[in-house]
């Protein structure tokens, strides 16, 4: 097996005690949900694949970015293990349509799929499993 180290960057929006998130996978016990974000390209700053992945995403620019923080996040799935750095952001959608609309359409890597607001309540009472493990922490830093 070859280890490999990922480095992602996520983007917290929030709206009316709500964050912007999408499925990533379902299980028989229900779906895991995530903000926003993807892969830091090599040579690319976390910054720069913040403003790149909204744009390729949700094709909206980003206003006063701030850095959140930064965790380590070791997980399986599959039964492989996954380890990874995310570095996580804040900030405004310039595209101010996102926050009246119930679901907004995201593109990645050719799948089309949508992003929509969960209540950041459901979060902090475990209705709703928001990965990757240990980002919620930041969302008192956003809302």
């Amino acid at each position: 097996m070859t280890a490999k180290l990922t480095v992602k960057a996520f983007f917290l929006a929030t709206n009316r005690g709500k964050l912007l998130v999408h499925k990533v996978v379902s299980t028989p016990k229900g779906h895991m949900i995530r903000p926003p974000g993807g892969h830091v390209e090599y040579g690319e700053r976390t910054a720069d694949t913040i403003k790149r992945e909204m744009q390729e995403e949700l094709r909206t620019g980003i206003k006063n970015l701030i850095f959140l923080g930064v965790m380590e996040n070791l997980f399986r799935y599959a039964g492989k293990l996954y380890h990874e750095i995310d570095f996580v952001y804040g900030g405004e959608l310039s595209r101010k349509e996102i926050y009246s609309n119930r679901t907004t359409e995201i593109v990645d890597n050719g799948k089309r799929f949508n992003a929509f607001w969960v209540p950041i309540k459901d979060i902090r009472s475990g209705k709703e499993t928001l990965v990757p493990g240990g980002i919620a922490k930041f969302i008192n830093k956003v809302s």
